[in-house]
């Protein structure tokens, strides 16, 4: 977990904020428990999994990102 402190600067708050989870999916009393289907789709629909794996696996960077991490563990194993 992390706590920040502070205010936000005018361009932050001129921009448009990012969505977040409802309250009720991170914050649980007395204990966690795994979240059903159901809750999973409620609260985390398709088309915003399908946004995040294509920004986070299939993006030109993720891509990117991985080809030179490969080209760095050949320098490091001599090859």
């Amino acid at each position: 977990s992390m706590l920040v402190f502070g205010y936000p600067t005018q361009q932050q708050k001129d921009r448009p904020q990012t969505s977040r989870f409802p309250q009720k999916m991170i914050v649980m009393e007395n204990g966690y428990h795994d979240l059903t289907e159901e809750e999973l789709q409620e609260y985390y629909p398709d088309d915003k999994a399908q946004a995040f794996y294509k920004r986070k696996y299939v993006s030109d960077f993720a891509w990117e990102m991985d080809r030179s991490a490969l080209e760095i563990l050949k320098n490091w194993e001599g090859k």
